[in-house]
């Protein structure tokens, strides 16, 4: 079955013009290896396309700072209507990405999301999902720990890694 026609360019179409504009310039790095516009750009049309079969409408994906990787691979799921993130498995969802991408390229986080902001013209406006939070980290699925980050989380994983707890 096919999705609905969307009002605004997608996932695919904005990847491929940042493919286009930015070719093989890196996008993320992690643990020293890149990841080019041109590389995310076929391995996320590969992982989008599985995902609309599991309820996924759209997705965005920005890095995550990370001090020991450099950065980490964190995606805004946005679902199909009628679907909720009860309906769909973080975990499988990651398991999924990393049946198609190498580990370091399928993300480490996942947000469900009910919108993405978005410009006039529809694009989504990734900077506003970066700026909009203190830590990216918090109200994701971290798929390296199998929980959900919230603030009691967070402080006990800052405080570990700090020699703390």
């Amino acid at each position: 079955m096919e999705g609905p026609i969307l009002p605004w360019p997608s996932l695919g179409h904005l990847l491929e013009a940042a493919a286009r504009e930015h070719g093989e310039k890196p996008l993320f790095v992690f643990e020293g290896e890149s990841l080019s516009f041109d590389e995310v750009n076929l391995r996320v049309n590969r992982v989008a396309n599985g995902l609309r079969t599991v309820g996924v409408a759209v997705a965005a994906v920005v890095p995550v700072p990370d001090p020991m990787r450099g950065e980490e691979v964190k995606a805004y799921l946005l679902l199909r209507e009628g679907a909720s993130g009860g309906d769909v498995e973080p975990a499988a969802m990651i398991d999924f990405a990393r049946e198609r991408l190498a580990h370091f390229k399928a993300p480490r986080y996942i947000e469900f999301v009910d919108e993405l902001p978005r410009t006039p013209s529809e694009r989504v406006e990734k900077h506003k999902l970066i700026e909009g939070k203190e830590d990216l980290r918090l109200g994701s699925f971290d798929a390296e720990r199998e929980t959900w980050i919230t603030e009691d989380v967070l402080r006990k994983i800052d405080g570990s890694e700090a020699g703390i707890g």
